[in-house]
């Protein structure tokens, strides 16, 4: 019967005493052996032949960088609209603002009863 004397979790390294390193998922000793599993089976070897065992180092993700919120922009005022029709146009801003004023009182959704 096998009698488990140490089990160590899922993911470490089984480091020998010639130095080198094994992935394994988990190590049951017993006695004067070892039982390294790895993707559904095992090997055994001499107790003798593992200096230890080191955790595997888990590296989380990066974060993702955070995306900066847009930011709202007031919307434009009608005399800013006027000014930059006019600058567009090559037109006076003080005749374009006369004709929004006379045309709209400066309202966006003024509707013509004509």
């Amino acid at each position: 019967m096998w009698l488990v004397t140490g089990v160590a979790s899922a993911g470490e390294y089984a480091v020998f005493v010639s130095g080198s390193r094994l992935h394994v998922d988990r190590h049951e000793a017993s006695g004067g052996k070892v039982r390294l599993y790895n993707a559904g089976g095992y090997i055994e070897i001499d107790t003798a032949a593992v200096r230890g065992y080191e955790a595997e180092e888990y590296v989380p993700p990066a974060p993702a960088p955070a995306t900066p919120a847009p930011v709202a922009q007031p919307a434009p005022s009608p005399a800013q609209l006027a000014d930059a029709a006019a600058d567009k146009y090559g037109l006076p801003r003080r005749l374009v603002r006369s004709v929004m004023a006379t045309e709209s009182d400066f309202r966006p959704r003024a509707v013509s009863p004509k």
